[in-house]
């Protein structure tokens, strides 16, 4: 039903979905670089990649998303490349 709506429809929705998206996405990069924490915004997409902040780097990826989900209650995926080496990013 979703697939017969975006092939038939006007587009309107997407527009609006996507404003609601850019929204959301302009509140979290702001919100972290408030508490110093420079996440650039994503062009085209509603994941941000942010990179781990140098003093966090030596944890990797998946500990330093743990530190984040028990002690700021923020959870983020961590990040690998193809052949599973982290990439020091979260998003």
């Amino acid at each position: 039903v979703a697939a017969a709506h975006a092939l038939n429809g006007d587009g309107a929705d997407i527009a609006e979905v996507r404003d609601i998206y850019h929204k959301r996405r302009d509140v979290m990069v702001d919100a972290f670089s408030r508490a110093g924490w420079v996440v650039p915004a994503p062009a085209a997409s509603m994941f941000a990649w942010a990179p781990i902040p140098e003093p966090f780097k030596h944890l990797g990826s998946l500990e330093f998303s743990k530190l984040l989900i028990e002690h700021a209650d923020v959870a983020v995926a961590h990040a690998l490349n193809g052949d599973g080496a982290d990439i020091a990013e979260v998003r």
